[in-house]
């Protein structure tokens, strides 16, 4: 009797966690992106307003969907 005959498949509720968790990780690394990116434009000698409005709606939309994702933990 070994290990296979004893294993039981994971629980729905574990499998959908992780696929939350994975998710919020990459959207928090893709806020921390645009925010590194906003930062950058910035510090430019020739501010682009038109970039800096785009990145700063990037940011918000990435809040909005860390949001949601953490609704999903409740």
């Amino acid at each position: 009797m070994g290990w296979k005959e004893n294993w039981k498949k994971p629980n729905q509720t574990y499998r959908i966690l992780q696929q939350l968790i994975r998710e919020r990780y990459q959207i928090v690394q893709q806020r921390t992106i645009a925010k590194n990116h906003l930062q950058a434009e910035k510090s430019e000698a020739f501010l682009n307003s038109g970039s800096v409005k785009r990145i700063t709606e990037l940011i918000k939309f990435f809040n909005k969907q860390e949001q949601e994702v953490k609704k999903k933990f409740q």
